[in-house]
């Protein structure tokens, strides 16, 4: 990417980076540090060209989130619209992708340094 001076690097981080007091102290403390990491990122890289950034969702229906809650699919969105702001929509892998479709695409060519909360404002209620 540094010859080309240009590229985009995603993380995927999580809405405890937003809240506190919700989840395990080792699983907040990891995607803490990847936010802080992507935001040294920015700095250092930018220079290259390369924007970096990180998508922090909910809890996100997948085979690993439902293992992890004890939930099904139904149960896990169930739980996030409780908890968010957001009501009448219910959070699904689509919803990660298109963000990570809009962080990587030219259309946000200036957009470095930025945690994308994706979590209906469950972060905002719940800081």
């Amino acid at each position: 990417m540094a010859p080309e001076k240009r590229g985009v690097i995603l993380f995927t981080a999580s809405a405890v980076t937003g809240t506190h007091g919700f989840f395990a102290h080792a699983y907040t403390s990891l995607k803490h540090a990847l936010v802080e990491l992507m935001k040294n990122l920015c700095v250092e890289l930018g220079r290259d060209g390369i924007r970096v950034n990180s998508i922090s969702p909910a809890g996100v229906p997948t085979p690993t989130g439902m293992r992890t809650t004890g939930l099904d699919r139904e149960g896990v969105q169930e739980m996030n619209s409780e908890k968010a702001a957001l009501k009448g929509v219910a959070l699904d892998e689509n919803d990660l992708a298109e963000a990570a479709l809009f962080l990587a695409d030219d259309e946000a060519k200036f957009v470095s340094g930025v945690n994308l909360m994706v979590d209906g404002g469950f972060s905002l209620r719940s800081a």
